[in-house]
């Protein structure tokens, strides 16, 4: 049995409507909308305009299951031998490699990230438009982690997000356990199926998989299954990391360069994890003024339980995250960790498209 996956990369004005609703009394959706509930009890109802994937070429991994995984261009044959990176540089800069290699070794020596010390990695193309790269890294077969990596307009190499842990973004293995655990992955014809990554930006990206001539979609960090979103999404793609549409709710410090050169963490903090749901004040308090990443890092430091609430897919659909911590990097960059799946920091200029709040 064989996946053949092939990549793509859409940007996001994505049309949709927005329902919340409480556990066991959710709102019923509309003739044209679909449903999202996830794993804590919260519903989401999407509108679903019609429109069409893009496919893109391209790259290599090295399985990490006894299920072979193979990465393909759209005009490679599924005869063709597929290219396999162990690990080390193959087809991607010098300048690439030794940028990863510094991240890596600078943020092995952080609380979270010291099984990197010992995991070498595998580099993925997200995309033609994209300017961006999907780092994989692992111990043997064992997943420690991942790295997303693009370059500016000015061809500078900055670090967008990254996490440690056994679930990183675009897991084969997630994708797998999702699949199996819905009763799916028996279904699967043994010729060639595709699973089609999409990276919309921090926070937004997901698998798509065709089984029976019926799509599926899951999140590509935690595997959840999502709504039918190939009819969220535009004619015409382009990546958010290239262009990001963000909205300012509140007033924050002004977008910082990202981690842009072998840098190195300077200050750091990680919390427990705890649930969002224990304490529902985000759905009816005002949301903090978080002024700049340092609010963030303080209020961590007494103790207090941040949730951090952003409306993904256009601004429409709710997702509340438990922040975990922070990272500040010498050379001015900051990025803030939220919980799904283990922590996964992204550039807390991001924080400018949601809100945060905080409670005892």
């Amino acid at each position: 049995m064989h996946f053949y996956i092939k990549q793509c990369c859409v940007a996001a004005l994505f049309m949709a409507s927005f329902i919340i609703a409480s556990p066991g009394n959710a709102a019923a959706p509309g003739p044209h909308t679909m449903t999202l509930t996830s794993g804590m009890g919260i519903s989401h109802a999407f509108s679903v305009p019609k429109t069409v994937p893009s496919m893109l070429p391209i790259s290599s991994i090295t399985p990490v299951s006894s299920t072979p995984i193979i990465v393909a261009t759209p005009m490679t044959s599924p005869e063709e031998k597929p290219i396999v990176q162990d690990g080390t540089k193959q087809g991607s800069s010098t300048e690439l490699d030794n940028k990863i290699k510094g991240w890596i070794k600078v943020l092995s020596a952080e609380p979270g990230f010291a099984a990197w010390k010992k995991s070498s990695y595998v580099t993925s193309p997200l995309g033609p438009g994209t300017h961006a790269w999907l780092i994989t890294l692992q111990d043997g077969d064992k997943e420690t982690g991942y790295m997303i990596v693009s370059s500016d307009p000015e061809g500078k190499i900055e670090l967008t997000e990254y996490g440690p842990g056994s679930s990183p973004l675009f897991s084969l293995a997630t994708l797998r356990d999702s699949l199996s655990q819905r009763g799916l992955l028996s279904k699967i014809p043994k010729y060639d199926t595709a699973a089609i990554r999409y990276y919309l930006g921090p926070l937004e990206a997901f698998w798509l998989i065709e089984i029976a001539n019926k799509p599926y979609y899951f999140d590509a960090k935690s595997g959840e299954a999502l709504p039918d979103l190939t009819k969220l999404m535009p004619v015409q793609t382009q990546s958010l990391v290239d262009s990001p549409t963000i909205i300012n709710p509140v007033p924050v410090e002004q977008p910082g360069k990202l981690v842009n050169a072998t840098d190195r963490v300077t200050d750091q903090l990680l919390t427990e994890v705890f649930d969002p749901y224990d304490n529902a004040g985000w759905i009816i308090d005002k949301p903090i003024l978080m002024t700049d990443a340092s609010t963030l890092t303080n209020l961590l430091r007494i103790d207090k339980k941040v949730t951090y609430t952003i409306k993904l897919y256009a601004q429409k659909a709710l997702f509340p995250f438990a922040v975990r911590g922070t990272h500040h990097w010498l050379r001015g960059s900051s990025y803030f960790a939220v919980e799904q799946a283990g922590p996964r920091y992204v550039p807390f200029n991001r924080a400018r498209a949601g809100h945060f709040y905080a409670s005892p």
